[in-house]
This record gives C-alpha cells, structure tokens and sequence, in this order.
C-alpha cells in the first residue's frame, strides 16, 4: 500500500522545502550538475522568498534570474540549496519528461544563457 498525503499535508512539506530554501544568510540556490554530480554546470538564485504558498500541493518559484552554464556536458542531477550550502532537495534532471526536473535541453557548452520559464515543485497525493 501507498502512502496518501492530504492537501494539507503536501501542502505543508511544500511550504517546509521552500521556507528552509530561504533560512540561509541570502537567496537560496538552484544548482546543476553532470548525471555523477561531479561537475557544476549552473548555478541559479531563487527570489526571496524562493516559493509562493503552496495550494493543491504545488509551489511556484518566484522570479529564478537567467545564469550561464559553467561547464560543457550534459545536466543529469540538482540540488536546492540555502545560500550556506545546506542541502534541501535534489533529484534527476530530463530532457523534456521523466525527471524530477524536466529542461527543454540539457546539453551546454559554457557560456550559454540558461532561464527557467517557470519552475513548480509538486508534492504527490499518493495511490493506494
């Protein structure tokens, strides 16, 4: 059997992830890496605060300003970040579906401008 979360309950781990994304000391950070996480492709910083308040269990980000990539090769992971470097949330990245971030291209070469059109975090209710 699965694990049901209420509307309540995936809205709350929602607004968890993206208060502690704004505890550091500045913005919290969105970072890309390769698919082992042992290069740093990008790096972006969240808005503050980095999340609307969650409804139906989804957040928005607030405004994500455009970066550059950093390295040549192909984003496969990320990570949430506070500005100290705590780690929040990581997972995979996709191009176009099946990742816990889905980008219309995950190949870079440095300098290339990367922007975030809109960027949701989504808690699931679960299914038995």
């Amino acid at each position: 059997m699965g694990v049901i979360l209420s509307t309540s309950a995936r809205n709350d781990v929602c607004n968890v992830v993206a208060d502690q994304l704004d505890a550091g000391s500045s913005n919290g950070r969105l970072k890309l890496y390769d698919v082992n996480f042992s290069t740093l492709m990008a790096q972006f910083e969240f808005g503050d605060p980095a999340f609307t308040s969650a409804v139906d269990g989804t957040t928005s980000a607030n405004t994500v300003a455009s970066t550059s990539a950093v390295a040549n090769g192909t984003i496969g992971r990320f990570l949430f970040d506070t500005s100290d470097g705590t780690t929040i949330l990581s997972g995979t990245v996709s191009a176009s579906s099946g990742g816990d971030i889905n980008l219309t291209e995950v190949s870079v070469i440095i300098g290339d401008i990367l922007t975030f059109n809109y960027l949701t975090m989504t808690m699931p209710t679960g299914s038995y």
